[in-house]
């Protein structure tokens, strides 16, 4: 008799690096598999610090752009000047 398959139990977690390609987890050792772990919790790390780091260098760009910007005396809906008071 064949064994019956559950299609509904989760899958097993995958052992190849997304990266790579690479079969990791039959060829690093335990301690191999931590240095990998740890590497990948400090990559992560640094492109979260990245993200925030170019996030803040767009505000402050955006914030220094609309206060150079000069005021325009004309009506933007026409684009006349507006009447002296």
């Amino acid at each position: 008799m064949s064994k019956p398959t559950d299609k509904t139990a989760p899958a097993a977690a995958p052992t190849s690096d997304p990266s790579t390609g690479r079969d990791t987890a039959s060829r690093l050792s335990a301690r191999g598999q931590a240095a990998h772990a740890e590497r990948l919790d400090r990559q992560a790390a640094a492109l979260r610090a990245n993200l925030l780091r170019r996030k803040a260098q767009a505000r402050s760009r955006q914030e220094n752009d609309s206060a150079a910007a000069p005021t325009s005396s004309a009506r933007p809906e026409t684009g006349k000047p507006k009447p002296c008071p």
